[in-house]
């Protein structure tokens, strides 16, 4: 009895249960000895049967309570992973790394949670069916504007990025199979920014980016961004931190989310350029052969007027310049060009 009461102080679950059932069993054990020492003072013979009869029925509570808090134990959530695309899905991890339950936090990811089973299987097998099944119903883009926001939920901050990371690797394995270009944004979070975020009725990966706007300007509110789609969200987030100054000492952990939004900003601007060119391609494929030619002449006229108007100017800014004297210096100290190079150049390295 000792022993099956040290093993239940190392189960995962609640305190006051377990001390229910510990008061539990220990009152019916100490009841079954008192009534086999009274059997026993009858009869030797019955006394030994009233012994065996209390052993099976403790041993029957015993198994019933280890069967019982195992049972709450998994199917405790203790973590959970997040994806926004456009389904958004959220997936209650236990301590097994099982998933024990599956919510769709909008009206897609209610639907695509009907058509496929999740439950009991491991975190990172479950994601990558997920994947599977979003990109077969071409949620993801042809084009590759896409971006899937993965966000592990844990107060455990090292489980927690170990759970990013797995889930990532099977997400960016579903890309490469089926040849999808998107991109993946990756985070964690703690749990009581998922409770915060579900009370203001927020995926935790969407409230956290939000979150991150308002840090770099306050006069965001959060229903502002409330029906932005994750990608809006993270190019403006870009945005801001390409106008802010960096030169101060900042912490690791802004570093490092400095470093990721602005990456991921410039995929994704990269990718919307790269769409707009397909596109475009698409459509002159799809024009009769004389329209196609019509505006390759107009594209051939218009470079031809814009080289001589350049050309034009160019005389003109040197018949000012043999007209007149200048100091050769003049412009030495000028700030004006030279200010918003510098600034666009530190722009886009900041984007980098």
């Amino acid at each position: 009895m000792e022993k099956f009461i040290k093993y239940l102080d190392q189960v995962r679950a609640d305190e006051k249960l377990k001390e229910k059932t510990k008061a539990f069993i220990l009152s019916t054990h100490t009841s079954q000895q008192r009534s086999a020492t009274t059997a026993k003072s009858k009869s030797g013979r019955k006394g030994s049967y009233a012994v065996m009869k209390s052993v099976g029925l403790v041993a029957s509570l015993v198994f019933c309570a280890v069967i019982g808090i195992g049972g709450y134990t998994y199917a405790k959530p203790v973590s959970y992973v997040s994806l926004d695309i456009n389904p958004s899905v959220e997936l209650g991890i236990n301590a097994l790394n099982r998933v024990v339950s599956s919510e769709g936090l909008n009206k897609d990811g209610q639907g695509l949670l009907q058509e496929i089973r999740l439950k009991n299987m491991l975190a990172e097998n479950a994601v990558q069916a997920l994947v599977q099944e979003i990109a077969n119903k071409h949620y993801i883009s042809e084009y590759g504007t896409s971006v899937i926001a993965l966000t592990a939920q844990a107060n455990d901050e090292q489980k927690a990025v170990q759970l990013q990371d797995r889930t990532r690797d099977r997400v960016q394995q579903v890309l490469r199979e089926k040849n999808l270009e998107c991109v993946v944004y990756a985070d964690c979070v703690s749990l009581e920014l998922r409770k915060q975020a579900k009370e203001q009725g927020f995926s935790p990966g969407k409230f956290r980016l939000i979150g991150i706007l308002q840090a770099l300007d306050p006069s965001i509110t959060v229903e502002q961004y409330r029906n932005a789609g994750v990608s809006e969200i993270i190019v403006k987030a870009g945005e801001l931190l390409a106008s802010v100054d960096n030169g101060a000492a900042q912490s690791g952990e802004y570093e490092r989310n400095r470093a990721m939004i602005t990456a991921t900003a410039q995929q994704i601007m990269n990718m919307e350029q790269n769409q707009n060119q397909n596109q475009n391609q698409v459509q002159n494929r799809n024009l009769p052969d004389n329209q196609v030619q019509e505006q390759n002449q107009i594209q051939e006229q218009n470079q031809i007027q814009n080289q001589t108007q350049t050309q034009a100017q160019d005389g003109q800014e040197q018949g000012t310049s043999d007209s007149g004297s200048q100091d050769p210096n003049a412009n030495s100290n000028g700030t004006g060009g030279s200010t918003e190079t510098g600034g666009n150049t530190g722009s886009q390295n900041g984007r980098r």
